[in-house]
């Protein structure tokens, strides 16, 4: 059985400079380079059919609405090791939520951290903060008019985009 996520991804020009400032980051770190994104779901396990069907159900709910990435932040997840934090609107809850409710009607609710990853990777706490006092800080805003099925196997070079769902309206 293979792993999956759903991902909301900038376009255009937002994703133009993002995706260089990712490809940047990881090279200097020796790190995997990634599509720019913000994971709406991960770790989902199931064939693409159920899950093909699963998200063209969500997206016939959802409309289009807008992304904030806020400041840059680093933690000490692999995953999570610097990123932009997106803010929390009442519309990007309601995305998860209603998703989480398509997706995985039978567990009870995790928590929510919108955010989009810069570098993947173990650096010292240091480096980050290095980074981040270098860090040209801007606050960027895309346009959500669908969600991408990913195949999330492997390793993040390795992860391919499935499918792209438009929204209903």
């Amino acid at each position: 059985m293979n792993k999956f996520a759903l991902w909301l991804m900038p376009a255009g020009s937002v994703n133009k400079t993002l995706a260089q400032l990712i490809s940047n980051i990881s090279k200097q770190f020796n790190a995997p380079v990634f599509e720019p994104h913000v994971t709406l779901l991960g770790g989902l396990k199931s064939i693409h059919n159920p899950l093909k069907n699963k998200a063209e159900n969500l997206v016939s709910e959802l409309s289009k609405f807008n992304v904030y990435l806020t400041e840059p932040e680093f933690s000490d997840s692999y995953f999570q090791c610097l990123y932009y934090k997106v803010k929390a609107t009442r519309q990007i809850i309601s995305v998860y939520e209603t998703a989480f409710g398509i997706f995985c009607p039978a567990k009870k609710m995790g928590s929510f951290f919108p955010h989009l990853s810069l570098l993947y990777g173990n650096i010292s706490q240091d480096k980050k903060q290095e980074i981040l006092k270098n860090f040209k800080s801007n606050q960027f805003v895309f346009n959500v008019q669908s969600i991408y099925l990913v195949s999330i196997d492997g390793d993040p070079e390795d992860w391919k985009i499935v499918k792209e769902y438009a929204f209903g309206s």
